[in-house]
């Protein structure tokens, strides 16, 4: 383990460049200094982090826009009258669907100083927290429809509530806060590194196979556990030290899942691949 360390933590020194923040949503967070502001832009991308990074960044770009300077005021000033008609789509999501998220996201800023506070508590895991959050979430859009039923886009951006799920965007979004090195901020103090899971986004999957992190094949909280756990052996003050980095190794397509010579030769991991073993 200690050597796998070390081919570990030389991709993570590689990819630990703000060159590679262009490539992630957290992009966004860096265009604003308050914490406020980082906070909230930072909530709302990784909620609509799903589908190609391009395809991302291109509809939160379009979004943020909407916002002005300062996007915390203007969320928690809740007047979204001027930018209703303006409010893109995206793929699942009507511009109706995230209207209403932006109203009961409001309403949540308005009550809490943090969302930190949200996700704060000694007695619950992570994700049974992540849980509490959504259904939160959720009754603050029924009060705001008068419905109790959510649209399926609206209910796919904010969560179910699903015990089982890996939350992998609500985990991203917790990376970014409580982690205090690139790329991430480190707000989030009343949550410990170590309570952290993986965001299984389909880099980290597919990688968590080739790579041995992992032999679950459902993307749910035991595979985000399954990994977790694999590098709290190799690192236990700050396990996800290594999401950033292994994810560039997919998002930059410069892992193909196949062996091919002129990549995997150079591969700072070929000592732990398990396609360059079976090459």
């Amino acid at each position: 383990m200690k050597n796998q360390r070390q081919f570990f933590d030389a991709l993570v020194e590689r990819y630990s460049k703000n060159e590679f923040i262009e490539s992630d949503p957290i992009l966004f967070c860096y265009k604003y200094k308050s914490r406020h502001d980082i906070e909230i832009v930072g909530f709302i991308s990784a909620l609509f982090a799903y589908g190609n990074v391009s395809s991302i960044n291109s509809h939160l770009e379009k979004l943020f826009q909407l916002f002005g300077e300062h996007p915390f005021e203007f969320i928690r000033a809740g007047d979204f009258s001027k930018i209703e008609k303006q409010i893109p789509k995206y793929r699942f999501q009507t511009s109706k669907d995230i209207l209403i998220f932006l109203k009961a996201l409001s309403e949540i800023v308005k009550s809490n100083s943090s969302l930190e506070i949200l996700f704060k508590s000694e007695n619950q895991r992570l994700n049974e927290r992540i849980i509490y959050f959504q259904k939160y979430f959720l009754d603050i859009v029924h009060k705001i429809t008068s419905k109790n039923k959510t649209s399926y886009g609206l209910k796919f951006l904010i969560g179910s509530g699903i015990l089982k799920s890996s939350h992998k965007r609500y985990c991203m979004f917790l990376r970014w806060m409580v982690r205090d090195s690139f790329p991430d901020f480190g707000f989030y103090l009343s949550i410990t590194k170590t309570e952290l899971l993986y965001p299984t986004d389909v880099h980290i999957v597919r990688l968590s196979s080739i790579l041995g992190f992992s032999n679950r094949k459902t993307v749910d909280y035991l595979l985000a556990k399954s990994i977790t756990d694999y590098f709290y052996h190799m690192n236990q003050e700050d396990p996800l030290s290594y999401d950033f980095a292994l994810s560039r190794l997919g998002i930059l397509k410069i892992c193909k899942a196949r062996y091919l010579p002129e990549i995997c030769e150079d591969c700072e991991l070929k000592k732990v691949c398990n396609i360059y073993k079976a090459r």
